[in-house]
């Protein structure tokens, strides 16, 4: 009687930990949606427009969070990672103790990410790799992927970030609209990249329009349409359906944050699509994180393995059984955790970018008339530009700054956006 009691005890205590968690969730959800009904349109701003923003209807909190993705979508990433520091877990990190520090060391060897991703991705049907909203780093390692992941078999890109664009496959180019998040260049040249590769793109996000996808009100902890269990169970309903068409497809879901992670007893999205697809290993996703080891704004706060690892390129470190570090989850969350190196800046730009074949463009400003500072915005040819998700965007504050567009070789109309006035310039990028 003991034992039982014992064991129910241990189940609430449990279960209360789930519902904490959830709340948590669920809250930062319902804060986020409220930015963003009062938050700028989407659009490419002048740092100073960022950082001047106030809303007195909005919390200090939400401010940053949109500022933080708002500098990314300009190319100021430095600027993007400190902001969103400054209102998530900006506490200094414990240092590793000594033994931690050698098991780490003794027991794990590193190896490259993406062949080890490759090798366990062959034989899945679903994997899932999620990011972080203001880090195109890993947005870019995503597009690093693609190719190979298709030369794999994968025919389906799902990702979080699109909204509603049924012509996004027939356009080949994402728009202002496709999706808030697909503002920023790099995510758009996911799904630019992608449907280039041959991808078909698809949003799982929740359609407010839609009928309420049936599941079991004892395990809901909110009701309420587009928070909580309620969208992890209906992103999954939603993925299921390419399944529905096409039996024998394999997905690849670019998700944000926790999503994919199989735990809380199946709370999040990934336990809901695995569930979806029927026991066993082989319908289990292969979930990735490439979330927790990063650079951040202040060493203090960097994950002290990231820091011991010292990577200095995407990286998985592996046991002796060939099983994947992970820290900062629970066991079985997700299956490969991915160690990334920290940014280093090539006239003023990051080498990730320089890393998918990207050729620099500078701006010659001795013919330009117009007034700095300047956001400039270079448009693929072919895409209309009055809609078009730019392929690169950057700020230039004055004729001596030196920073390249970074491009693919091929034709290019530049826009050059001051406070007052606006120049047009068309260009075609060689290869050196």
């Amino acid at each position: 009687m003991q034992q039982n009691e014992t064991l129910q005890n241990e189940q609430i205590k449990k279960q209360t930990k789930m519902k904490t968690k959830i709340l948590i969730s669920i809250l930062l959800v319902v804060c986020t949606i409220g930015a963003f009904a009062q938050f700028p349109k989407p659009e490419y701003y002048l740092k100073d427009t960022i950082f001047n923003f106030k809303d007195n209807a909005m919390s200090d909190w939400s401010i940053k969070n949109y500022q933080s993705y708002y500098m990314s979508f300009i190319g100021e990433y430095k600027q993007a990672i400190k902001t969103m520091d400054g209102i998530y877990d900006n506490t200094k990190k414990e240092r590793l103790s000594l033994a931690d520090s050698m098991a780490f060391v003794s027991n794990y060897k590193a190896i490259d990410a993406t062949e080890y991703i490759l090798k366990r991705a062959k034989n899945k049907k679903v994997i899932m790799i999620n990011e972080s909203h203001n880090m195109p780093q890993q947005r870019a390692y995503m597009i690093s992927l693609l190719q190979k992941l298709y030369n794999q078999g994968f025919r389906y890109l799902g990702m979080e970030a699109l909204g509603y664009d049924s012509l996004l496959n027939q356009r080949a180019y994402p728009i202002l609209g496709t999706g808030w998040l697909l503002t920023e260049p790099v995510m758009g040249n996911v799904a630019r990249e992608a449907i280039k590769i041959g991808f078909k793109v698809f949003s799982y996000e929740i359609d407010r329009n839609e009928a309420v996808v049936p599941y079991n009100p004892e395990n809901a902890f909110s009701s309420q349409v587009g928070t909580g269990l309620e969208r992890e169970i209906r992103q999954a309903f939603n993925i299921m359906k390419i399944f529905k068409a096409d039996s024998t497809a394999k997905v690849v879901l670019f998700a944000g944050l926790g999503h994919i992670c199989r735990e809380w007893d199946g709370y999040m999205m990934a336990s809901y699509v695995w569930r979806f697809l029927g026991p066993g290993l082989k319908n289990r996703p292969l979930s990735i994180d490439q979330d927790r080891m990063i650079e951040r704004s202040d060493n203090d706060i960097e994950n002290r393995y990231f820091q011991l690892a010292n990577a200095d390129k995407p990286t998985v470190y592996i046991d002796s059984a060939n099983n994947s570090f992970r820290n900062e989850y629970l066991s079985d969350a997700i299956d490969i955790q991915v160690f990334h190196p920290r940014t280093k800046y090539i006239a003023g730009r990051p080498d990730w970018l320089y890393n998918l074949d990207r050729i620099p463009f500078y701006i010659d400003s001795k013919k330009l008339k117009i007034q700095y500072p300047l956001i400039v915005k270079a448009y693929c040819k072919g895409e209309d530009i009055s809609k078009a998700v730019p392929f690169d965007v950057i700020q230039l504050n004055d004729k001596k700054e030196k920073k390249p567009l970074l491009l693919k070789k091929g034709f290019y109309t530049i826009e050059l956006k001051g406070l007052k006035q606006s120049e047009f310039i068309e260009i075609e990028v060689i290869q050196k």
